[in-house]
């Protein structure tokens, strides 16, 4: 039987592999931890969980408990990136909830920590209306009242 010798880092120690038929399994380690994030209507949110371990550990999501599909077909709106992270497009008021991944390879495993998805109104917590064939111009200067800005912002 033909045997190789090995150095590899696992978990930041060194293991050496006698054999092609050794292996060492590492418990995961979060990378970056999920964080709480807000998001306007309709922009992208990314909700992050990047883990690391020997075998690479496998990433499932849940919303407010229920386990979410794991999917990873772009045309959906919620998908789980290949780094393990949750991004949520064009997003709306349901999609406002607290997200927690989990993770887990053999012999360990570990949840992250809870973060919520708040979703905020309109772009810069106004809504704009506007009305087809007129045009928009940014009238919100400093020191004009919401009232002189709503007379002269559409033409």
């Amino acid at each position: 039987m033909h045997s190789t010798r090995s150095l590899k880092v696992c978990c930041g120690i060194w293991h050496q592999d006698v054999s092609t038929r050794s292996f060492k399994s590492c418990p995961l380690r979060v990378v970056v931890p999920t964080e709480s994030v807000s998001s306007y209507m309709g922009d992208t949110a990314l909700l992050r969980c990047e883990v690391t371990g020997e075998p690479m550990p496998v990433v499932r999501w849940q919303k407010n408990r229920d386990e979410l599909p794991l999917t990873f077909d772009p045309d959906s709106r919620v998908v789980v990136l290949p780094s393990g992270s949750l991004q949520v497009s064009k997003v709306q008021p349901p999609d406002a909830a607290t997200y927690r991944c989990l993770a887990e390879n053999p012999g360990s495993a570990r949840t992250g920590t809870d973060a919520d998805l708040r979703v905020l109104p309109g772009v810069g917590g106004k809504s704009l209306t506007v009305l087809e064939g007129r045009k928009v111009q940014d009238s919100m200067k400093e020191g004009a009242s919401e009232e002189e800005s709503s007379e002269g912002g559409v033409q």
